[in-house]
C-alpha cells in the first residue's frame, strides 16, 4: 500500500520548434525516447523489462538508479534522506 506519491519530473512539450525535448534528460531517458521514436514495439518491451527491474529493486538500488536520471539541480534538491 502506498502512503504517498510524488512526481519528480514531468515531460516538456514535444515537437515545438526551437525547443530541445531531450535537453537535460538523463542518458537512459534519452535512449528510451529515441527507442520509442524509432521502434515503439521494442520500446514497449524495454519498458516492461524496466518495470520488472524496478519492482525487484531494493529502495537503495532504486535510489542509486534514480541518481543517473537527475539533472544536477534535481540531484541537489533530492539529496539526503530522499535518495
Amino acid at each position: 500500500m502506498a502512503v504517498a506519491v510524488g512526481a519528480v519530473a514531468s515531460l516538456a512539450p514535444y515537437g515545438v520548434h526551437g525547443f530541445d525535448f531531450l535537453d537535460g534528460m538523463g542518458a537512459s531517458n534519452i535512449e528510451g525516447f529515441e527507442l520509442f521514436f524509432s521502434d515503439p514495439g521494442a520500446s514497449r518491451l524495454d519498458l516492461r523489462e524496466g518495470v520488472s527491474e524496478i519492482l525487484a529493486a531494493t529502495p537503495e538500488q532504486f535510489g542509486e538508479d534514480l541518481k543517473g536520471l537527475l539533472s544536477p539541480a534535481d540531484a541537489e534538491v533530492l539529496a539526503g534522506d530522499l535518495l
